[in-house]
């Protein structure tokens, strides 16, 4: 498996990500299950690992190579269940857990929007005390309750991380709405 700028691969697993002496990981969410409209999405992590695959860790502009901040490693991606949006996302909310577990930080590649749904409630866990604030860069809100009776979709990350009760709505910034792809409901 090609990993992102070539870093080693190590599970998603508590002991061996301490073993690994991680401080990021990399980890793949490839699912476009929910979405209404666009597929292929699901080659997300795919596309980024393989673009990194042409570039190094050192940024000429700034003088600073990623390698002397981070022990950077990669997990790979969740077992996906497909068709199964909810059994994934707990297979990702596990994943998220262990690395968590592990003192690293994820670094969550998608798949389309919905992946935010299992990596906020992982962060929610992970930090038990005290509120979180979230940012998210879209043109679309994200705020539905659901989609004809489905909660788990692309059009609600924001209102199921919110439903954990740790994102606090006035530390939640929405970047990039514009368009005429936004409800009203999900405006109000």
């Amino acid at each position: 498996m090609g990993t992102f700028l070539g870093s080693p691969f190590v599970p998603s697993d508590t002991e061996a990500l301490r073993s690994a002496a991680a401080t990021h990981a990399v980890y793949g969410i490839p699912i476009d299950g929910t979405t209404l409209l666009r597929t292929g999405s699901m080659y997300g992590p795919r596309a980024v690992r393989d673009a990194s695959s042409r570039l190094v860790s050192y940024h000429t502009d700034h003088d600073l190579d990623l390698s002397d901040h981070l022990d950077l490693v990669d997990c790979g991606d969740v077992e996906v269940v497909p068709g199964n949006a909810a059994r994934t996302f707990a297979n990702a909310r596990a994943d998220l857990a262990a690395i968590y577990a592990a003192d690293v930080m994820p670094i969550v590649l998608g798949g389309e929007h919905s992946v935010t749904i299992p990596a906020a409630a992982a962060l929610a866990d992970a930090t038990p005390h005290g509120r979180l604030g979230l940012v998210n860069f879209d043109s679309h809100f994200d705020t539905s309750v659901d989609v004809l009776g489905e909660r788990l979709t692309h059009c609600s990350p924001i209102t199921r991380a919110l439903e954990t009760g740790r994102y606090r709505p006035q530390n939640t910034v929405l970047l990039g709405i514009h368009g005429c792809g936004n409800p009203r409901a999900e405006h109000e």
